[in-house]
């Protein structure tokens, strides 16, 4: 009837609408772009509806979704709509299955629409934390244009595969790579990068790299990935992709000057956008920049504004996130009531979410929480609970990642057998999937327990093969922290000269790779082995710079080293006369962390005198 008329045109008109859009979208004009959509939103909601259902009825259907998709989920991206948009490309998903399965041979472009309408519900299932959903859609899209690339097709039909691969590729590559199989992971990442510059796709040119920088663990290469992403966006006029490099690149900076300068930018960006998302996650970064200043109260003020919005916009990821942050917070603020009212919080919400990998998570960090506050029992209830979950898990990697994490909590309450089992496991398991960088820390873990029980030969060993394998995976935060291992195995079989020379080294990368609380342990063990040289003046100094530091709290530096320090620290103050006591304290006063680190360069292998 006429009524059927009007809404068929209705649809194909909103259709145009949006593909109109398109370009616009990532380029200068985004903003009136995304208001234009944003003024007819209802009309085009009713198109797209009314052609998902009439997709396997109406011939024209299926091509309303084609020239609409791509801009519909930008703009309901941007805005925060993430949960609607789940549902929507949902429906359209199940609408294009029906099209195709009611056909023998259907055509290349229906085939081609399925894919790409999976790859954007992948995208919203990543930025609500829904992994599983996530990995099927972006598997499911990959085999169907994997196969259609095998096929005798032209050269257009070719470019529009490659253009329909390269966001599954990339945002599923670091799924496949912590699932067991990381040489995988990183080609597929590599294939969206060369597909992007083949076809000359500069959008999705700049979405691949940052995903690969943000897998990269270099700081340098990061930042120089971050950077080009950058240069993408800002010769394309992408507002939205400027502000989320300048984000992303906030955190490869050493300067907090720079940082904030970054982030400032980006919020404006945001801000002026409207999009949601993007200033929750400035709000974060910002949290994280003044938590790291160990300016608490301003970073529990920017996680209260950004779980506004995570609450607002359905992201369950970033709500989790922002969650633990402020539990953080408190914990480091010393406000432990608090601390723990908002780890049972976060743990609460983890748990009614069904989200096991990190129900388990923040099981052992609410075991570690009451480690710190002197409970033993509720620690190893807790432990016990995580343990029970294990068999839940539905890989490999994520029990090897539980493993590990119960095995740290195992010897922080002292069962060392358990803690050896659960090591041994998770090193197996990280074998089996060749991931280097777990395995490596699994053998780390090994060496602690036989250097806690004494073994020093073993523990030695164990750690020269975890350096080896955080040097083979360019881990710098994982080799600093294994020289300093090698080195206190050293002090303790007596050899001080290779303990300085491994403590030099640490040293040596936490300068060209500045993350603070990396250098703690590394100062503290290089302290104790001054007061056995007689050094007790500069021993003192040096530890009191480090407990001073606002940035040794429990959140950032691991219980042993915070023990160690403060015995050593009362050892000292009990075995110095007060005058010294009072002259180190007056010292401390004009003193720079940093400069401790420079002067420690400075010594000579036998670690007493100054070169």
């Amino acid at each position: 009837g006429e009524t059927a008329v009007i809404q068929a045109r209705h649809a194909a008109y909103y259709a145009q609408f949006l593909d109109k859009q398109r370009a616009r979208l990532r380029a200068p004009q985004q903003k009136t772009a995304a208001d234009t959509i944003g003024h007819e939103l209802d009309n085009v909601r009713l198109a797209w509806q009314w052609s998902v259902a009439h997709t396997t009825t109406t011939a024209d259907a299926w091509q309303n979704l084609a020239a609409a998709a791509d801009s519909f989920w930008l703009f309901l991206l941007n805005r925060g709509m993430v949960l609607e948009g789940r549902d929507l490309f949902g429906a359209a998903v199940a609408a294009v299955d029906d099209l195709l399965m009611a056909q023998e041979n259907p055509p290349v472009a229906q085939q081609l629409l399925l894919a790409e309408l999976l790859g954007w519900l992948g995208m919203f299932f990543f930025d609500l934390g829904q992994f599983i959903e996530q990995s099927l859609a972006f598997e499911r899209a990959l085999t169907l244009l994997r196969s259609l690339l095998a096929q005798d097709v032209d050269s257009e039909t070719a470019v529009a595969i490659k253009r329909h691969m390269i966001i599954p590729l990339a945002y599923h590559s670091y799924r496949v790579s912590i699932t067991g199989a990381e040489t995988e992971g990183r080609q597929m990442l590599e294939d969206a990068i060369a597909f992007s510059r083949e076809i000359g796709d500069n959008w999705r040119l700049s979405q691949a790299l940052n995903v690969k920088a943000i897998r990269t663990n270099s700081v340098t290469e990061k930042r120089r990935l971050f950077q080009e992403y950058l240069t993408v966006a800002q010769e394309a006029g992408d507002l939205q992709n400027i502000a989320r490099a300048q984000m992303n690149l906030s955190t490869t900076q050493d300067g907090q000057d720079d940082v904030q300068t970054l982030l400032l930018a980006a919020l404006q960006i945001y801000r002026r956008l409207e999009t949601p998302k993007g200033v929750a996650y400035v709000y974060v970064n910002l949290a994280d920049g003044a938590f790291q200043s160990a300016d608490y109260h301003t970073a529990r003020q920017y996680y209260d504004q950004a779980l506004q919005l995570f609450n607002e916009i359905g992201s369950n990821t970033g709500v989790l996130t922002t969650l633990y942050g402020m539990g953080n917070t408190y914990w480091a603020l010393h406000d432990l009531e608090a601390a723990q009212q908002q780890l049972t919080r976060t743990l609460a919400y983890a748990r009614e979410r069904g989200d096991l990998e990190n129900t388990i998570k923040l099981l052992n960090n609410m075991a570690t929480f009451m480690v710190e506050s002197g409970d033993m029992k509720g620690a190893t209830e807790k432990y016990l609970e995580a343990l029970a979950l294990l068999s839940q898990l539905q890989t490999d990697h994520q029990r090897a990642e539980a493993l590990d994490s119960l095995g740290n909590l195992a010897l922080l309450l002292g069962k060392y057998d358990a803690a050896k089992r659960h090591f041994s496991k998770n090193k197996a398991l990280f074998m089996q999937a060749n991931d280097l960088r777990g395995v490596a820390w699994s053998v780390r873990n090994l060496g602690i327990i036989a250097y806690v029980l004494g073994d020093y030969e073993q523990a030695r060993s164990y750690y020269e093969e975890s350096l080896a394998l955080h040097q083979q995976v360019n881990n710098v935060w994982g080799s600093i922290a294994l020289l300093n291992d090698l080195g206190r195995t050293a002090f303790a079989m007596g050899d001080e000269e290779t303990a300085v020379s491994h403590y030099r080294a640490a040293l040596h990368l936490y300068h060209d790779n500045p993350v603070l609380p990396t250098s703690f342990p590394v100062v503290v063990d290089w302290a104790r082995l001054l007061m056995k040289q007689g050094e007790k003046a500069r021993a003192l100094t040096y530890l009191t710079l480090v407990v001073q530091n606002p940035n040794f709290n429990p959140v950032a530096v691991d219980h042993f080293t915070r023990s160690k320090a403060e015995r050593l620290l009362a050892e000292l103050q009990a075995d110095l006369p007060p005058q010294m006591l009072a002259e180190v304290e007056a010292a401390v006063q004009q003193r720079d962390y940093n400069e401790v680190i420079i002067e420690l360069l400075e010594m000579d292998t036998a670690g007493l005198h100054e070169s």
